[in-house]
């Protein structure tokens, strides 16, 4: 992991709580037969003419990860392998080659079809063309110009984009403000509820027990300071509760500090992800 990269941009995370005491709080949502099924449908709905799609087929950005690895697996159970396509891009960054042969390994075990896109130079030309660099530049152009190429792709084929967010990335703004997918059939679930998922419908335990985060820089536990079965139940009584940072401090002792850096990074989310009209 780059740490340094980390350190300049730690105002931008909630940091590590003094104290991470266990929450104990159970996510309601039952991850059974009927809700694969459910969201079997819906994806099914996106390339349905008569429901007045104007999609084929749908594409899935695969890194080889849990979100994105389970999304592709619902997409194959639902449409079959002629519906889907996985797209596994290789910028010729640090960890990319590596996640991209892991994300081919899992596509192949899983009987997803999938299309490598590579290219070395586009990072590069991206950040050449801006001379104002931030802490964030660089991972920006990347996720950037990964999301431009999948869709490019999908817009070759007539394909709708599957956007493979989660509750809590969605609610922990890790996920870029960008047009992230023409469906997202995992943001209704946390973290923690996509991996009890994905050991139903046969995602690898590898999958799903390797850390969360973009290649290795930005680990999610990292940025975050805790692990999403320790957050999860905090975002849960954040968002569905409405709790506030002092009731869960005093409940469980929790930092409060934290929870209240942790609150404003997700009412930070409106600014960065929500386009603003005016009333007229």
């Amino acid at each position: 992991m780059d740490h340094s990269l980390v350190r300049r941009a730690l105002s931008y995370f909630p940091g590590r709580p003094r104290v991470q005491p266990e929450v104990p709080v159970h996510l309601p949502q039952r991850i059974d037969e009927h809700l694969i099924r459910r969201i079997e449908r819906f994806i099914c709905e996106t390339v349905d003419p008569g429901l007045g799609s104007p999609y084929r087929r749908v594409v899935v950005g695969l890194s080889g990860g849990l979100d994105s690895t389970t999304a592709a697996v619902l997409c194959r159970r639902a449409l079959g392998p002629a519906g889907v396509t996985a797209v596994i891009v290789d910028l010729g960054v640090r960890g990319h080659a590596t996640q991209a042969r892991r994300a081919a390994a899992v596509a192949e075990e899983l009987g997803i079809p999938f299309r490598l896109l590579r290219n070395r130079g586009l990072v590069g030309s991206l950040l050449e063309a801006s001379p104002h660099q931030g802490p964030f530049s660089r991972v920006n152009a990347v996720t950037r110009a990964i999301h431009s190429l999948i869709f490019q792709y999908a817009d070759a084929r007539t394909d709708a984009v599957v956007s493979c967010v989660d509750r809590s990335e969605y609610l922990l703004s890790r996920h870029m403000e960008y047009f992230y997918g023409h469906i997202a059939p995992l943001q209704p679930l946390y973290k923690t509820e996509v991996a009890r998922l994905a050991d139903q419908i046969g995602v690898p335990r590898r999958v799903i027990e390797q850390p969360a985060g973009c290649v290795d820089a930005w680990l999610d536990e990292a940025v975050l300071g805790t692990s999403y079965d320790r957050l999860d139940p905090i975002l849960f009584l954040i968002e569905e509760r409405k709790w506030s940072a002092l009731r869960i401090a005093r409940k469980f002792g929790v930092d409060r500090r934290w929870l209240e850096r942790v609150i404003a990074r997700m009412n930070h989310r409106e600014w960065r992800m929500v386009t603003r009209i005016p009333a007229v």
